[in-house]
This record gives structure tokens, C-alpha cells and sequence, in this order.
């Protein structure tokens, strides 16, 4: 998944996405486009969209220079709102595009949720991951389709390679693990495990030591 950031939408591909904090609802930011406002304070207007956290709302948009798809959802409020909430929105997201077989998200990304985008990174890289390993037909279908481009829409300075890097590090060492729990025993066993606790050692220039069974019934471990 390639993630990056813009000033402004430029992208008229996939999927647009619009989050809105309560306290927002009727004085909605200045990034989002007239269309996507509009239509936002028609459905406050009708009581339709509260803006609670993880409410959301797909559709379709009629506007040039846009995607022609569009995702509201509810951030809650902007007092509550933290890391692991803005990982959950993250796979939320990611999770919605992939069902409606959208593999480019353009995502606004308003001032209140720079501080946690690190999580939100994550939550998109988790929503990612699939186990076909052991598949042999890899052709991809509703949840199982990925997200290609992830575009965060911005004006604001932050540090958004190094929020990026670590949510990628963090995600490629959990999707490895899920891997490892989600293969069948007679695939990973102890020589498996061995195999690539050595490997992941030499890559990474540590010490390794893996006791055997002599070695660990002289440490009386049974």
C-alpha cells in the first residue's frame, strides 16, 4: 500500500472519505469540498448522522473533480478520541473501501486527528492483512482486495514519514506473527520456528541461543 500526502483531492478514483467529530457537525473544516459539506448538513438536517464514533455512511457523489464515492464517518468526540480509537477508524475505513472493491482511499485528514495518525496508519496496515499462503488460487474478491494508494488530504506540517515508518514496521512484525499462529503445526513446528528466529537474528546482526532437549531438562524445565 502506497501512502502518501497532498494538499489538496486530486485523485478522481476510488473512494473519498470524510470524518467528522460531534462537536463539528455544524461547523464543518474548511477541507472538505462545498458538495461533501452540503450533503453532510442535509443529513444533520434530517437527523440522519450524528457523528458518534464508528457511524458511518456510504454513498455516491455527482461532482466533478472528485471521486465518485464517498465515506462519512463518526469520529465521536474530539475529547475521547485517541490512539486506539484512531486505529480502529483506520481499519474501519480500510475494511469499507475493501467491501465495496475500492482499492484507492482519499482520506481528509483534519487537524484533531494528526496527533494519533500513527495509529491510524497501523489500523489500515492490520485491515491488510490476509492468510493465502497455503491458497492456490490468490485472486482477489471483496474483503480480500487491497488497498493500493491511501492519500491523506493536509495543510499541516507533522511528521508524517516517520508516523508512516513505524506503523509499516510495526504492522509487517504483527502480519509475520499472525502468519506463524495461523499456519498448521505440521508446517511450523520447532525446526520452522528455529529456522526463522535464526534468520530474523542475522538480519538484524543479534545474539541467538535455542536449547534443545537436553538442554532444557538439565535446567529442570520438564
Amino acid at each position: 500500500m502506497k501512502i502518501q500526502t497532498q494538499k489538496k483531492i486530486s485523485s478522481k478514483k476510488g473512494v473519498l472519505v470524510a470524518p467528522v467529530f460531534m462537536e463539528n457537525l455544524k461547523n464543518l473544516s474548511t477541507a472538505f469540498p462545498e458538495k461533501v459539506k452540503e450533503f453532510i448538513l442535509n443529513l444533520v438536517k434530517e437527523k440522519e448522522f450524528k457523528a458518534k464514533k464508528g457511524e458511518v455512511i456510504y454513498t455516491y457523489l455527482q461532482a466533478e473533480n472528485l471521486p465518485h464515492k464517498l465515506l462519512i464517518v463518526g469520529l465521536g468526540s474530539s475529547e475521547k478520541y485517541n490512539g486506539n480509537i484512531s486505529r480502529r477508524i483506520g481499519a474501519k475505513i480500510s475494511k469499507i473501501a475493501k467491501q465495496h472493491k475500492n482499492n484507492e482511499i482519499t482520506l481528509i485528514l483534519i487537524d484533531e486527528m494528526i496527533a494519533s495518525v500513527k495509529e491510524l496508519l497501523e489500523g489500515f496496515h492490520f485491515a491488510q492483512y490476509k492468510f493465502d499462503f497455503f491458497k492456490t488460487s490468490k485472486k482477489e474478491n471483496g474483503l480480500h482486495k487491497s488497498i493500493d494508494i491511501l492519500e491523506l488530504i493536509t495543510d499541516k506540517k507533522f511528521d508524517f514519514e516517520g508516523s508512516s515508518k513505524k506503523a509499516q514496521m510495526l504492522a509487517e512484525g504483527m502480519n509475520f506473527t499472525k502468519d506463524l499462529i495461523n499456519s498448521p503445526s505440521n508446517y511450523v513446528d520447532a525446526k520452522h520456528l528455529t529456522r526463522e528466529a535464526r534468520k530474523i537474528a542475522k538480519d538484524n546482526r543479534y545474539e541467538i541461543e535455542v536449547f534443545g532437549k537436553k538442554e532444557l531438562e538439565k535446567m529442570g524445565w520438564g
